[in-house]
């Protein structure tokens, strides 16, 4: 990312925090709740139906939060 495009991915998660209140959390789907993340538990048997991706890849308003200063001082950044 350049560091133009870090300013950009910052001002659309601060658009989504403005919805947000601290102790949410904003899941894949873009939804928010202020429920506790479920603990997921990964087994040999699990079958992949039973992963609810929303809920694996959620995150906190104060993650993203810290995700935006990081997008505003990197100067940009790669992801490998």
């Amino acid at each position: 990312m350049t560091a133009e495009k870090a300013d950009r991915i910052a001002d659309a998660v601060i658009r989504k925090l403005d919805s947000m209140n601290p102790g949410q959390r904003m899941s894949a789907d873009l939804s928010v709740s202020s429920e506790p993340k479920k603990l997921a538990i990964f087994s040999p048997n699990i079958n992949e139906e039973d992963i609810d991706n929303n809920e694996l890849y959620s995150t906190t308003f104060e993650w993203l939060d810290t995700f935006v200063k990081f997008c505003r001082s990197s100067g940009g950044f790669k992801v490998i």
